[in-house]
């Protein structure tokens, strides 16, 4: 379905700001920058802070009608008028779980058999609410001992080898860097 645009053409001057541009395009001010600088829709640019672009209205409507022609290729990058990025894609080697159990086991011999959040925290490398969050929804075994947990050491590293090879999530620079030592052996 077109749209006739012929409209905008006696309900606006034949020169337009960008504060005109965005509510006629129905975009944020950020974007209609962008269309402007990136040459979308062409403007004249004069460099200065206010005022700073003069606007056709003849362009704005061949760029809404080649908008709903679907001819326009030039797209912003993706998360760039959004606060949501687009995800990245990390890829995890796998890993032996065994071998990572004996690796761990081999590491942390000198740890006691029963850490603190905070011990473990710095073992792992991430934030001690990270921790708390897997006790509490039941990611993570602990036993509750003067108004915070213990994590015997075995039931650590038993989660830590269930999720090694899991693609959920980010994992730490320490838990990442455990993984491609234990590869490295």
């Amino acid at each position: 379905m077109k749209t006739d645009y012929s409209y905008l053409l006696e309900e606006y001057p034949p020169i337009i700001s960008m504060d005109q541009l965005y509510k006629i395009c129905h975009v944020s001010k950020r974007k209609a920058k962008w269309l402007l600088e990136h040459g979308v829709i062409p403007c004249k640019d004069s460099g200065k802070k206010t005022r700073r672009f003069t606007i056709r209205i003849i362009d704005v409507v061949q760029y809404l009608q080649r908008l709903d022609a679907g001819k326009i290729k030039t797209v912003p990058p993706s998360g760039t008028f959004s606060s949501h990025r687009p995800k990245r894609k990390i890829s995890y080697v796998k890993v032996n779980t065994t071998i990572f159990t004996a690796f761990l086991k081999k590491q942390w011999i000198t740890e006691p058999d029963a850490i603190t959040i905070e011990r473990a925290s710095v073992l792992l490398g991430y934030n001690k609410s990270t921790i708390s969050k897997w006790i509490k929804t039941k990611k993570l075994k602990a036993v509750a001992y003067q108004r915070s947990y213990l994590i015997p050491k075995e039931w650590l590293i038993k989660y830590l080898v269930q999720t090694v090879n899991e693609n959920c999530g980010a994992k730490s620079q320490k838990h990442m860097s455990l993984i491609s030592q234990c590869k490295e052996k």
